[in-house]
Protein backbone atom coordinates (compact mmCIF):
# COMPACT_ATOMS: atom_id res chain seq x y z
CA UNK A 1 0.00 0.00 0.00
CA UNK A 2 1.70 3.16 -1.14
CA UNK A 3 1.10 6.68 -0.53
CA UNK A 4 -1.23 8.26 -2.95
CA UNK A 5 -0.35 11.84 -4.63
CA UNK A 6 -3.05 11.62 -7.04
CA UNK A 7 -5.35 15.25 -6.69
CA UNK A 8 -8.91 15.20 -5.84
CA UNK A 9 -11.21 18.15 -3.89
CA UNK A 10 -10.71 16.63 -0.44
CA UNK A 11 -6.56 16.60 -0.41
CA UNK A 12 -7.07 20.43 -1.94
CA UNK A 13 -9.41 21.49 0.67
CA UNK A 14 -7.68 19.32 2.97
CA UNK A 15 -4.26 21.31 2.33
CA UNK A 16 -5.54 24.50 1.96
CA UNK A 17 -7.41 24.45 5.07
CA UNK A 18 -4.56 23.21 7.24
CA UNK A 19 -1.87 25.49 5.40
CA UNK A 20 -4.53 28.29 6.32
CA UNK A 21 -4.38 27.18 9.71
CA UNK A 22 -0.05 26.35 9.77
CA UNK A 23 -0.23 30.65 8.32
CA UNK A 24 -2.84 31.44 11.79
CA UNK A 25 -0.44 29.61 14.40
CA UNK A 26 2.84 31.37 12.69
CA UNK A 27 1.03 34.34 13.66
CA UNK A 28 0.61 33.71 17.11
CA UNK A 29 4.03 32.65 17.36
CA UNK A 30 5.31 35.83 15.99
CA UNK A 31 3.13 38.05 18.44
CA UNK A 32 4.93 35.60 21.42
CA UNK A 33 8.30 36.58 20.09
CA UNK A 34 8.35 39.88 19.28
CA UNK A 35 12.42 40.23 19.37
CA UNK A 36 12.88 38.80 16.48
CA UNK A 37 12.83 40.52 13.71
CA UNK A 38 13.82 38.98 10.73
CA UNK A 39 11.61 36.03 9.87
CA UNK A 40 12.60 34.85 6.66
CA UNK A 41 11.06 32.05 5.19
CA UNK A 42 9.04 31.35 8.83
CA UNK A 43 5.62 31.96 7.17
CA UNK A 44 5.90 30.50 3.87
CA UNK A 45 7.65 27.33 5.48
CA UNK A 46 4.93 26.70 7.94
CA UNK A 47 2.09 27.43 5.51
CA UNK A 48 3.69 25.26 3.26
CA UNK A 49 4.05 22.30 5.66
CA UNK A 50 0.18 22.96 7.25
CA UNK A 51 -0.51 21.98 3.10
CA UNK A 52 1.73 19.22 3.10
CA UNK A 53 -0.10 17.44 5.79
CA UNK A 54 -3.26 18.59 4.96
CA UNK A 55 -2.93 16.82 1.53
CA UNK A 56 -1.03 13.61 2.95
CA UNK A 57 -2.61 13.01 5.98
CA UNK A 58 -6.34 14.67 5.81
CA UNK A 59 -6.79 14.33 2.10
CA UNK A 60 -5.62 10.48 1.60
CA UNK A 61 -8.10 9.22 4.86
CA UNK A 62 -11.35 10.84 3.64
CA UNK A 63 -14.64 8.76 3.27
CA UNK A 64 -13.66 6.29 6.34
CA UNK A 65 -16.83 8.40 8.38
CA UNK A 66 -16.85 11.90 10.98
CA UNK A 67 -14.70 10.58 13.82
CA UNK A 68 -12.26 8.98 12.10
CA UNK A 69 -11.48 12.28 10.09
CA UNK A 70 -11.29 14.33 13.29
CA UNK A 71 -8.76 12.20 14.77
CA UNK A 72 -6.56 12.51 11.43
CA UNK A 73 -7.33 16.12 10.89
CA UNK A 74 -6.33 16.46 14.57
CA UNK A 75 -3.09 14.32 14.13
CA UNK A 76 -2.20 16.47 10.82
CA UNK A 77 -2.13 19.62 12.64
CA UNK A 78 0.09 17.74 15.73
CA UNK A 79 2.48 16.84 12.84
CA UNK A 80 2.14 20.01 11.44
CA UNK A 81 3.86 22.03 14.15
CA UNK A 82 6.32 19.54 15.39
CA UNK A 83 7.75 19.20 11.82
CA UNK A 84 7.75 23.41 11.88
CA UNK A 85 9.12 23.01 15.22
CA UNK A 86 11.91 20.85 14.24
CA UNK A 87 12.34 22.96 10.91
CA UNK A 88 12.60 26.31 12.83
CA UNK A 89 14.67 25.49 15.32
CA UNK A 90 17.29 23.77 12.96
CA UNK A 91 17.31 26.74 10.90
CA UNK A 92 18.13 28.44 13.93
CA UNK A 93 21.04 25.91 15.02
CA UNK A 94 22.75 26.16 11.54
CA UNK A 95 22.12 30.21 11.57
CA UNK A 96 24.68 29.85 15.10
CA UNK A 97 26.77 27.31 13.51
CA UNK A 98 27.87 29.41 10.43
CA UNK A 99 28.59 32.23 12.85
CA UNK A 100 30.57 29.72 14.52
CA UNK A 101 29.12 29.96 17.74
CA UNK A 102 29.68 26.13 18.11
CA UNK A 103 32.53 23.53 18.93
CA UNK A 104 31.45 20.86 17.47
CA UNK A 105 28.41 18.25 16.73
CA UNK A 106 27.29 17.66 20.14
CA UNK A 107 27.00 21.70 20.95
CA UNK A 108 24.93 21.97 17.36
CA UNK A 109 22.69 19.16 18.79
CA UNK A 110 22.57 20.82 21.95
CA UNK A 111 21.88 23.81 20.32
CA UNK A 112 19.14 22.34 18.13
CA UNK A 113 17.35 21.38 21.25
CA UNK A 114 17.65 24.67 22.95
CA UNK A 115 16.10 26.36 19.75
CA UNK A 116 13.21 23.87 19.63
CA UNK A 117 12.73 25.03 23.50
CA UNK A 118 12.65 28.22 23.41
CA UNK A 119 9.83 28.07 19.99
CA UNK A 120 8.08 25.17 22.09
CA UNK A 121 7.76 27.95 24.89
CA UNK A 122 6.37 30.65 22.33
CA UNK A 123 3.45 27.99 21.64
CA UNK A 124 2.84 26.89 24.99
CA UNK A 125 -0.18 29.10 25.20
CA UNK A 126 -3.61 28.05 25.38
CA UNK A 127 -4.63 30.40 22.45
CA UNK A 128 -2.35 28.47 20.02
CA UNK A 129 -3.19 24.68 21.71
CA UNK A 130 -7.05 25.62 21.13
CA UNK A 131 -6.32 26.90 17.23
CA UNK A 132 -4.27 24.32 16.09
CA UNK A 133 -6.71 21.21 17.61
CA UNK A 134 -9.77 23.44 15.97
CA UNK A 135 -7.79 24.08 12.80
CA UNK A 136 -7.18 20.21 12.66
CA UNK A 137 -10.89 19.39 13.01
CA UNK A 138 -12.46 21.68 10.92
CA UNK A 139 -9.56 20.99 8.01
CA UNK A 140 -10.60 17.68 8.64
CA UNK A 141 -14.48 18.30 8.07
CA UNK A 142 -14.16 20.38 5.58
CA UNK A 143 -12.42 17.67 3.51
CA UNK A 144 -14.52 14.90 4.53
CA UNK A 145 -17.63 17.53 3.02
CA UNK A 146 -15.46 17.81 0.18
CA UNK A 147 -14.72 14.63 -0.17
CA UNK A 148 -18.21 13.67 -0.42
CA UNK A 149 -19.63 16.53 -2.89
CA UNK A 150 -16.90 16.22 -5.47
CA UNK A 151 -16.50 12.23 -5.81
Amino acid sequence: MGLNIMPTAAKAVAALSLGATGYILSGLVKAEMPEITNWGWFLPLNLTLGAICGWVMIGNRVGRGINFITSAGVSASVMMVVWALFLQAGNEALRLALRRRFDGIFEFIAGLFDAMLEFGAAMATVEFVVVMLVGGVVSGILAEIAGKHWN
